[in-house]
């Protein structure tokens, strides 16, 4: 049996950390599929339990070099600390060897500006220069450099020789080899030649790429855990407490103890714990946070609250339907965090680039030195130190930190931005997609439509009847009280809206697919189809208006009107449509209406192409229909009657608060019915791919300069870690920069 887990990996420092240890699960027995991502430090397993299990997958990710991590993150914040102090240390230790190479550099460009040494800054430099000479010492390099080679950065040799014995090279072997390299031939020179000037040592060299490694690393997962503010904003919705009402005594108890049926009493400026309906009570709700919708939603006995919801003003106690970890505020944080953790197409291909990129960046620096001290330099071993450090700088330059974290870094704020909106994108291909769609297919009853009847008019046809337009109302009315048809509840429901006083009806009668019949107050009522009228030998005078639903009314036998009713259009839907189009994206109507109810709500609405009549098996050979015209389709439904028609649609978006056949059947689930959020989503997937595309710009720019120039000695090894840790940083601040996006803008 199959079955799924997530888990939280520390200690990953590069995509090719995260590319090492899915390729690793997927070569276990037992394990059909892995995801690790390194930007969420997630892994999504699915395994087969009778050849697998955690403890099994757990040594597994050991063994690689990497600690599992519990829910709260203990060992990524721990890891962070380290990181923290490890550059805090790192820079303390080598500030003397960074401050005397840069009193050189500014002593050798004063020489060259001013050969006769005559300004006082020139004579200023120099006397530092003099004061400073004993930290050319090597035995005192070496004794600020070891602990920051050796200790500090001894997990990057830890690493690198994890990722040679898997076979799967990585960032920190490009960084273990380049700073050993230079290391070495440090020592070499200074123990070979003992009272060799120092400063022609590069003892710091190595040193300063660690640290530079590592403040980066630290500023990446700074700015890298604000990417998560969603996911941790919407698990701060849920309180750990709720007030559980046992008879008429109050007890406290955690979420986790709170079953099904329980009663839980919500006041003021509480956090409503958990999913449920009303029983007494009644309050202003603040859904904003699950829906997006910012306006208070009044709440009554019978209506359902969400859990994560804030209750404003009143008191209410309401019934649990569902434990917390089927609660809609847990379907969301749990599409989010699959999101997040998902790849669209464009990060497979990255992950694939990334594999093969230290290899032939290891192969670049061996051609480096190659070409440097054979060809250069005709093999004198005097001049073997310039090909060292240039090849050197091509190892630390090249670092795919960048590239690894180009795209994950956009997909997670993306997801974040969209949850925070209301708009749960199941997985970031789709979020990749919404930006194609120019073709779009909405289903009418219960996405364009409430999905209810509403009566549009009375029309009196019997002149000289003895009964007003109320009283007809009113007897219609109170008879289909009895109804439980969704259009007599319109009917009764706008008879109360009036203040009509509904009466008592006896010997109520229902014909399904005809009508009722009953007595009230003596009269004989007959409501229902014009054949049912005919049936029961009742004259009924025609009606051309064949756009809405008819529904006839007789008294005493004699035909005295015709109430008609339409499918009430949801608010907002025009503006919707309107800007769809405005995207240049065609808007199509799929119904099983008939073609003039249909064509009545499409005009509404400004929806030109439709198709009614259509049953739901019908509407996915739709769909495909108009995908073979070179059409990027998407599909808007409810996610039950419209499954077929949303399982062949390029993307696909379900309407509704936690429906499970809409979750299941859709790419993008719309949290609260707002079709106004259909174009927010394509705005932000079009932003997000803007902002990956830029990130890949980004990294691929530094190390399409940076190889090159290091590879042609006009980069030293300090300046290339800074350029790499820059890289990673621009990546994440621009991908950070999506935050600025605002709904209400558009």
């Amino acid at each position: 049996m199959y079955k799924k887990m997530s888990l939280k990996i520390s200690g990953m420092t590069c995509t090719l950390c995260s590319n090492k240890i899915e390729h690793k699960l997927k070569k276990t027995a037992g394990i059909k599929n892995s995801t690790v991502n390194f930007s969420t430090e997630t892994a999504s397993i699915v395994y087969d339990d009778n050849f697998c299990n955690q403890d099994k997958i757990n040594k597994i990710i050991n063994s690689l070099g990497f600690a599992i991590d519990d829910e709260k993150g203990t060992e990524s914040k721990k890891h962070l600390e380290k990181l923290k102090w490890k550059a805090i240390i790192s820079l303390i230790l080598i500030s003397p060897l960074v401050l005397v190479m840069m009193i050189c550099w500014l002593d050798n460009l004063c020489t060259i500006l001013d050969p006769n040494y005559s300004i006082k800054l020139s004579k200023l430099i120099g006397i530092l220069r003099y004061k400073l000479y004993f930290i050319h010492n090597w035995k005192l390099q070496i004794l600020l450099v070891f602990p920051v080679q050796f200790i500090i950065g001894f997990d990057f040799y830890k690493n690198a020789l994890y990722s040679i014995i898997s076979r799967m090279p990585g960032m920190d072997l490009l960084v273990a080899v380049g700073t050993g390299a230079t290391f070495g031939y440090s020592l070499y020179i200074a123990i070979k030649y003992p009272n060799f000037d120092g400063k022609e040592l590069y003892f710091e060299a190595g040193a300063m790429i660690i640290t530079f490694v590592i403040l980066g690393k630290y500023l990446e997962a700074l700015a890298k855990k604000r990417t998560f503010n969603s996911i941790e904003a919407l698990s701060k919705l849920q309180p750990k407490t709720a007030k559980a009402l046992n008879d008429t005594v109050e007890i406290e108890k955690g979420i986790e103890d709170i079953r099904i049926g329980e009663i839980v009493i919500i006041r003021p400026g509480e956090i409503i714990p958990l999913d449920g309906i009303i029983i007494q009570g009644n309050s202003a709700v603040d859904e904003s946070m699950i829906t997006g919708e910012s306006t208070w939603i009044d709440k009554n006995v019978g209506d359902k609250v969400t859990g994560g919801a804030v209750n404003i003003m009143g008191s209410f106690q309401f019934k649990v339907e569902k434990i917390w970890e089927n609660t809609v505020l847990s379907s969301i944080i749990h599409l989010v965090e699959e999101a997040q953790n998902s790849k669209p197409n464009i990060q497979k291909l990255t992950d694939k680039l990334s594999s093969i990129f230290v290899p032939f960046i290891l192969m670049t620096s061996i051609a480096t030195f190659c070409f440097w001290y054979f060809y250069v330099y005709h093999a004198s071993h005097y001049y073997i130190e310039k090909p060292i450090l240039y090849a050197v700088a091509v190892l630390v330059v090249s670092c795919p930190c960048a590239l690894g974290i180009a795209i994950p870094t956009a997909i997670c704020v993306g997801t974040g931005i969209s949850s925070e909106n209301g708009i749960l994108i199941k997985s970031s291909q789709a979020l990749q997609d919404a930006c194609k769609i120019n073709t779009m297919i909405f289903d009418k009853t219960g996405t364009l439509t409430v999905g209810r009847p509403n009566v549009e008019e009375f029309i009196k046809k019997n002149k000289e009847s003895k009964y007003s337009e109320e009283e007809i109302l009113t007897l219609a009315a109170s008879l289909e009280n009895k109804s439980e048809h969704p259009l007599g509840k319109a009917i009764t429901d706008l008879a109360v809206k009036r203040g009509y006083i509904l009466k008592v009806a006896e010997d109520f009668q229902s014909i399904t697919g005809k009508g009722i019949r009953g007595i009230i107050d003596g009269k004989d009522i007959i409501i229902g189809t014009e054949s049912f009228l005919k049936e029961n030998k009742i004259h009924v005078i025609q009606n051309d208006n064949n756009m809405l639903t008819k529904v006839y009314v007789a008294i005493d036998d004699v035909y005295e009107g015709i109430i008609t009713l339409n499918d009430e259009i949801k608010k907002g839907v025009k503006d919707t449509i309107d800007k769809l189009k405005h995207k240049n994206i065609e808007v199509v109507m799929v119904t099983g209406d008939g073609k003039a109810v249909s064509e009545n709500i499409a005009k509404k609405i400004g929806i030109e192409r439709i198709y009614s009549e259509v049953l739901p098996k019908d509407k996915g050979e739709i769909v495909k229909g108009i995908k073979k015209n070179n059409r990027f389709v998407a599909m808007v439904g409810d996610g039950i009657n419209d499954a077929p028609a949303l399982a062949n649609a390029d993307v696909a978006f379900a309407i509704g608060v936690g429906a499970d056949v809409a979750i299941q059947s859709s790419h993008i689930v719309i949290v609260g019915n707002e079709l106004k959020q259909i174009p927010v989503a394509i705005d932000l997937s079009k932003k997000t791919m803007n902002k990956i595309k830029i990130n890949l710009f980004l990294a691929l720019i530094y190390n399409a300069i940076g190889i090159p120039f290091a590879a042609s000695g006009n980069l030293s090894p300090e300046l290339a870690s800074a350029c790499m840790a820059l890289s990673s940083i621009s990546v994440v601040l621009n991908s950070l920069s999506l935050k600025r996006y605002k709904v209400s803008e558009k």
